[in-house]
């Protein structure tokens, strides 16, 4: 299953990926001067571990950036448009109002062994023309968090989105070890191609895969994908206005099957809840079961609000 599971993942990360003879690689250099740990002003080496050369110039539409930031805030305050990005380890990359996108190449994710990484996108667009990853080195003993935070956000990608785990014989940690979608008000991640959630979620129950979808302003976002699997995910809902009465896509697949599996949990204002339960909610019934958010088959995860 694992042996399975990591060829159907590099398979789908190379259909997305592609590299040029003249391509750099760009990694980020942070100090301790804040107003220099920005897209626009920081400094730029070659590599994010070891044998780093300074250099001078910006990345471009074939480089690949490494944004490393080590515990620390780092600030996209300018459009990005490179080859292909890495968000490294520990430290926090922030975008409100911006534009970001891959001309050719992946969005990638690493965790560290304690810490979490993370990209909190506010308003904010980002285009990846390959696939987007989230995985962990591996040779840790332990393993810390990956975290997409997105506020009236949207991340669409022409490839798959996969979680992997090589690091199986790692110490995981309940609520820290693993990753999670967190999206609120007018925010969504379509994926053309599958979703690619690694197994090992069935022999750890203290590693998670989590998608966190936040009610703001009577808005809800939504994650899409062709198929996939969504086995022992878990699922989180928080509704605190009243939503207008329809149906409002969750996780959607967008291909002719849905996903397969079950969540390994789901809350409404956290509390459990199980499909076809009827919540009253600020005036209106709010209904979690499987639907149709496209009108053709129903192999949605949908929120209906009567």
């Amino acid at each position: 299953m694992k042996k399975t599971f990591t060829f159907l993942l590099i398979s789908a990360i190379l259909a997305g990926a592609s590299t040029t003879a003249s391509a750099l690689g760009f990694s980020t250099v942070v100090t301790n001067d804040k107003s220099k740990n920005t897209y626009s002003k920081c400094a730029w080496e070659s590599d994010p571990h070891l044998n780093k050369v300074p250099l001078s110039g910006k990345p471009g539409r074939r480089d690949h950036v490494w944004f490393r930031s080590y515990n620390k805030d780092f600030i996209i305050d300018a459009p990005v448009n490179v080859g292909s990005i890495s968000v490294l380890y520990e430290g926090n990359v922030i975008a409100e109002n911006k534009t970001i996108q891959t001309s050719k190449g992946n969005l990638m994710m690493s965790a560290s062994s304690s810490g979490v990484c993370t990209l909190t996108l506010k308003k904010s667009m980002v285009n990846i023309r390959g696939s987007i990853g989230m995985d962990v080195w591996e040779k840790l003993k332990h393993m810390g968090g990956i975290l997409m935070d997105l506020e009236d956000s949207k991340i669409e990608a022409t490839g798959a989105f996969s979680f992997n785990v090589p690091a199986w014989q790692a110490k995981f940690v309940k609520n820290r070890s693993g990753a999670t979608i967190k999206m609120a008000g007018d925010s969504h991640i379509k994926i053309k191609g599958d979703f690619l959630v690694d197994p090992i979620l069935s022999e750890q129950p203290n590693l998670h895969f989590r998608f966190i979808l936040n009610e703001k302003d009577g808005k809800m976002p939504f994650f899409s994908a062709k198929q996939g699997s969504i086995k022992n995910c878990e699922l989180h809902l928080n509704i605190k206005n009243k939503l207008r009465k329809g149906i409002y896509p969750l996780l959607e697949a967008t291909g002719s099957k849905a996903f397969e599996g079950k969540l390994r949990a789901m809350t409404l204002n956290g509390k459990n809840i199980s499909f076809d339960t009827v919540t009253p909610i600020n005036g209106v019934d709010v209904v979690i079961k499987i639907g149709s958010a496209d009108k053709k088959k129903p192999n949605d995860i949908i929120l209906e609000v009567k």
